[in-house]
């Protein structure tokens, strides 16, 4: 139900000054509306996807935010020598900046957002409070002062009662947001919300809050014009959450009265009004399990999860911030505006659940998506062959369904991502469908504490003997062919040996014949200690059936890396069981000595715990060298993709050395210290 703009688009030209995504959705809304499109980028971006859609392209600078995304002059730079009219600036980065607002007004470049004066009282967390106090909307207890000595915030701390959350008073997004459990811990985790918060936003001051165990999420989508006008789009429920950043969303909220609906869309649309708001923004609010609510922040900019408002609202979002920011009045009224259907957003990110949800970085060599539909949107910022970098946040694209009911969102949503392959990075796409399947989210059973309640049994998400099975019988079948009229033979009695790495484990692979089936063939293969029986059809030479050491039947299918940035692709072979890939590397010579068995090689990966976990920077040094040390002392911590990871002491000792400094870069992989146990 959006108006026709397409005879008077808002803007001729608009600059886009963000990335990823985000700039991906905001340029599909402008074409549609008519408006010409300019990209600016990094030089880690250099051939991103969003560069490459926009009709045109200025480079800013370095890969590090704050020398290109974050700098101010550059962007409006590129906006001036381009002779943009307007800037959209997506979210994160310069959006919830006040000085980025008066620049562009000084500059007559149109800021599709806010003004100055809204983002300084709503984007400064602890001014936001107050304000939510004075419209007397109810409030976490807490400190927002301006001493921010550490022992004085110990000391509040302490008087609010543990556990307390630590927040960054700039910026969102899970940013600069710890939980102290205990006074013990309550300084290691304000240094860590200081440096992600300075990292960040540039703004290291902390506000504290009275953490609630296990409350909803809940956000109220508003929306303003210049002339007064202010709705309420409805409520998300934004509870699914890991390390405090939402991965799983849904609208309308499940089990959500309309009392309740009603009263949180008033506070809602009160506080835009008290403030002169305009735009799009995001009223945030906890609702504990005697449906009382308390505001949490309100975010000045759009939402990474605005689509699914989009999905049950039927209007697009971004065209009315463009209208907004042109001048124009709202298209519609609160009473023309109605809820239709249930939506649930995925975030996909390159990330593995397995291990703490790490950052994963590098080359997508594979990367497919279902077929879209009306009630199924993609918003994706890469595609097969692009580049994910340690740089800027993990998260790739996300996965917007949309269905009459939530029984059946939740059904799509389950199909989509089963059919949703992506490879040479890890992703979350598994986990997302192993989440939405469960019987408690089936059962809306929602609240931020979901994912640390998350029982899963981990079926086909680690390393098993029958992938290993899987991609040496693909090799075989790539080298040696299938012939139906006389049956597939591995030289002879003698079989067939084939080598293969993942990761760092190599393993041996011994396969001979099992003969001939109706309609394919059938194999044993040995790996370690164990037998699988490997049946392929001559139909579908790519899909293959496994009986496992439990007589279970699992279905894969094989492909090779398509990837143009991968090196030696030829020789890589990639492994799904479901939407879950492993990669494997061909070995032409494998000697008995190198052959590892897969739980001991695990377990010996296991042993080494001063490797770094993933590619990115050392964020800081905590202890200094031969200084005595207990078991559990965090050591040093290394940042990527905005988040800290410590690195730990496993036992008592002293570090002999650090091998990196502060600032520098370090890779999967390499030994960041020498720690002598004592």
């Amino acid at each position: 139900m959006s108006p026709d703009t397409s005879i008077n688009p808002p803007f001729s030209k608009l600059l886009i000054a963000n990335r990823g995504e985000i700039a991906c959705r905001v340029m599909g809304t402008a074409k549609r509306l008519g408006i010409a499109t300019v990209a600016i980028y990094a030089e880690a971006d250099a051939h991103a996807l969003h560069v490459r859609l926009a009709d045109e392209t200025v480079f800013i600078g370095a890969s590090k935010a704050a020398e290109s995304y974050l700098n101010i002059d550059k962007v409006i730079g590129a906006a001036k020598s381009t002779n943009c009219e307007a800037i959209h600036p997506g979210y994160g980065f310069l959006s919830e900046n006040p000085e980025f607002v008066r620049q562009c007004e000084g500059n007559k470049i149109t800021l599709v957002g806010p003004s100055a004066d809204s983002i300084e009282k709503m984007g400064i967390k602890d001014t936001a409070k107050a304000i939510a106090r004075d419209c007397k909307i109810p409030v976490l207890s807490g400190y927002e002062g301006d001493n921010q000595a550490a022992e004085y915030l110990l000391q509040q701390a302490e008087l609010i009662g543990f556990p307390v959350m630590i927040k960054a008073v700039a910026g969102g997004g899970g940013k600069g947001l710890k939980i102290a459990g205990d006074r013990d811990s309550f300084h290691l985790q304000l240094e860590s919300a200081r440096r992600e918060a300075g990292a960040s936003f540039g703004n290291e001051k902390m506000m504290l809050e009275k953490y609630l165990e296990s409350p909803r999420h809940i956000e109220i989508q508003v929306f303003a014009d210049r002339h007064g006008n202010v709705v309420s789009l409805f409520e998300r429920d934004c509870s699914i959450q890991r390390r405090h950043q939402k991965i799983l969303e849904e609208a309308p909220a499940a089990n959500f009265s309309t009392q309740l609906r009603t009263e949180m869309g008033a506070a809602a649309v009160k506080l835009a009004k008290a403030i002169g708001y305009e735009g799009a923004g995001t009223v945030e609010f906890l609702v504990d399990t005697q449906g009382q609510y308390f505001f949490l922040e309100m975010n000045t900019r759009l939402q990474v999860e605005h689509g699914i408002t989009e999905a049950i609202t039927g209007l697009d979002l971004v065209e009315w911030q463009l209208l907004v920011a042109a001048g124009a009045e709202l298209p519609l009224k609160q009473d023309q505006i109605e809820i239709k259907g249930h939506a649930i957003e995925a975030r996909i990110c390159a990330e593995d659940p397995a291990e703490d949800f790490l950052p994963s970085t590098g080359a997508i060599e594979y990367m497919t998506l279902p077929e879209t539909a009306p009630a199924v949107r993609f918003d994706m910022g890469y595609v097969t062959g692009d580049r994910v970098s340690s740089y800027y946040d993990s998260l790739l694209g996300k996965l917007i369904v949309w269905g009459p009911d939530r029984q059946a969102a939740v059904r799509k949503i389950c199909e989509t991502l089963g059919s949703t392959l992506i490879a040479g990075i890890d992703s979350n796409v598994n986990y997302l469908q192993r989440l939405i399947s469960s019987a408690r989210y089936r059962q809306a059973e929602i609240d931020t504490a979901f994912i640390s309640n998350f029982v899963d049994d981990m079926q086909g998400s680690c390393l098993e003997t029958v992938h290993w099975a899987a991609a040496a019988a693909s090799q075989a079948m790539l080298e040696h062919g299938y012939d139906h009229r006389n049956g597939w033979r591995l030289n002879g009695a003698n079989g067939l040996r084939i080598g293969l790495k993942h990761k760092g484990l190599t393993q041996q692979h011994y396969l001979t014949d099992s003969g001939n089936k109706l309609d394919g063939h059938r194999w044993n293969v040995t790996v370690g200690e164990e037998t699988c029986i490997v049946e392929v059809d001559e139909a579908e030479p790519d899909r293959l059936r496994i009986v496992d050491a439990d007589n279970r039947i699992r279905e894969f299918s094989v492909l090779r890396s398509n990837s143009q940035q991968t090196e030696n692709r030829d020789d890589r072979i990639i492994c799904f069981e479901g939407n879950k890939p492993f990669i494997f590397q061909l070995i032409n010579q494998i000697s008995d000595y190198a052959t590892t068995l897969i739980g001991a090689s695990a377990s010996a990966d296991l042993a080494a715990p001063y490797l770094a976990p993933m590619n990115g920077t050392v964020a800081a040094i905590l202890v200094a060298a031969d200084e005595e040390l207990e078991a559990g002392t965090t050591l040093m911590v290394v940042e990527a993709m905005k988040m800290e990871f410590p690195i730990l002491s496993q036992h008592k000792g002293f570090v002999r050395e650090f091998f990196f400094d502060v600032g520098d870069k370090v890779e999967q992989g390499q030994t960041l210290l020498d720690l002598e146990d004592t």
